[in-house]
């Protein structure tokens, strides 16, 4: 059985989706193979998955879709996928050469966690990573369960997921328009799973202006979030004090994009 599966979902993914599979192809851990859903792409995006896989030598699934919504591609590819663990790249987020390593080997040592995320961030419109060398890696994973339900602190494109665990809990919420990776996090905490995050930035989670946040109506999706938070919390049945923060997140998605990338990379630098 294989280790890893990375999985990708993309329409009309673009030179920036190429970046993603590179950094892929880059990875120093071996045992792994690649699945990528291809949902509607009207552009030269299917053609080039293929041609990228006919030039590496790990396996490359393509699954192609006449459009069919980001919740079911996500679960077509979880279905493709032939590894013990699930690795998550959103399709314009590059990732670190050894984040396959180092996560595996994290699961590996730490069977009590279901999704292990690691830090990230903000990598500016076309800029390209500029990676830290690792050397040491034998921090334990920190708990950051409970923080799903006050901020949460888990980027997709950072998780590795336990495949049977995934399945065991109906994978993503097809029925949902949005927030999908938001709502799993929640849904796993409730039903007792826990959330571990390396402590190292392994992902680069791209901001721009073409993401779906910042393109649509900001104020319906920060409402949407903040109804499926408090729908989470009432089920956890946790502290009163609790109900603060999707507030105090609604007003932060409201600021304007340059001060929130601006806040964010201070954060990193932290």
């Amino acid at each position: 059985m294989t280790a890893v599966s990375f999985l990708c979902t993309v329409k009309n993914g673009g030179d920036l989706f190429m970046e993603t599979l590179k950094s892929i192809r880059n990875q120093t851990f071996r045992d792994f193979e690649l699945v990528v859903v291809d949902d509607g792409s009207t552009d030269r995006t299917n053609e080039r998955i293929r041609k990228f896989a006919n030039e590496n030598r790990f396996p490359v699934t393509l699954v192609t879709t006449k459009g069919v919504g980001r919740g079911r591609a996500l679960n077509l590819g979880v279905e493709h996928c032939k590894g013990t663990y699930i690795m998550i790249v959103d399709d314009d987020d590059p990732i670190h050469p050894e984040k396959a390593r180092i996560q595996h080997e994290a699961g590996r040592s730490n069977p009590e966690y279901t999704v292990l995320c690691t830090r990230a961030f903000t990598l500016l419109n076309e800029d390209e990573p500029e990676w830290r060398e690792i050397s040491e890696t034998g921090e334990d994973p920190l708990d950051v369960t409970d923080r799903v339900y006050i901020k949460n602190p888990v980027i997709h494109s950072s998780v590795m997921i336990r495949k049977e665990a995934l399945e065991a809990e109906g994978a993503y919420d097809e029925t949902r328009k949005s927030q999908f990776d938001t709502e799993l996090w929640l849904r796993l905490v409730t039903n007792g799973h826990r959330i571990g995050q390396i402590p190292y930035a392994l992902t680069a989670k791209r901001a721009h202006r073409n993401q779906a946040f910042e393109r649509k109506k900001r104020l319906a999706f920060l409402t949407r979030t903040t109804a499926l938070q408090l729908k989470y919390l009432k089920k956890a049945g946790v502290p009163p004090y609790y109900y603060v923060f999707p507030a105090a997140k609604f007003a932060y998605g409201l600021l304007p994009r340059a001060v929130r990338v601006q806040l964010r990379k201070s954060r990193e630098q932290v």
